[in-house]
């Protein structure tokens, strides 16, 4: 009796493992996939003329803000958020997994 319930157990643990986590894990790498293509495919496509004009601005910047902007690495960090937003954008709009 004891080892009946001990594998009935087991099997529903696998079973939740294998339909919960592996499931999940296979759709969110492919949708992440998807998305870089996406987001690269786009990079090719923009008009990049304006990006001078943000490089001057920031260049006539005190030194003091930008040394604060390297101290907390905000040329890491804007990109980073930027992406999260759209990424949870884009996955609240599936239907499947939002």
């Amino acid at each position: 009796m004891f080892w009946t319930a001990l594998v009935s157990g087991l099997f529903q643990v696998v079973n939740w493992i294998f339909r919960a986590v592996v499931v999940k894990f296979v759709m969110f790498t492919a949708l992440g996939a998807v998305l870089l293509v996406v987001i690269q495919i786009g990079e090719q496509l923009l008009d990049l003329s304006g990006v001078t004009q943000i490089g001057e601005t920031l260049g006539s910047l005190p030194a003091d803000i930008g040394y604060y902007m390297g101290v907390f690495q905000l040329q890491v960090g804007i990109p980073m958020i930027l992406t999260a937003a759209l990424v949870r954008f884009t996955i609240r709009r599936l239907p499947i997994i939002g």
